[in-house]
């Protein structure tokens, strides 16, 4: 799996390499999609503050949901 990269970001390169192949008349390969996922930059690293503090603030309130309800 691509380093940094979620499952929706993957997701959507599959389908940039599909539209890419298809627009060329032809069914698509491991190189189209290795192609589009190196087109795109994962939002861990554009966005690398908003999405530490998002992971940092769902640990906390995920322990806290866990402590009230246990």
């Amino acid at each position: 799996m691509p380093e940094g990269f979620s499952g929706a970001e993957i997701e959507q390169a599959m389908v940039a390499a599909m539209y890419e192949a298809f627009a060329q008349d032809r069914e698509f390969t491991q190189l189209d999609i290795i192609a589009a996922i190196k087109a795109t930059l994962p939002l861990s690293k554009t966005m690398t503050e908003q999405v530490t503090a998002l992971r940092d603030w769902a640990q906390t309130a995920c322990a806290t949901c866990c402590i009230l309800r246990c």
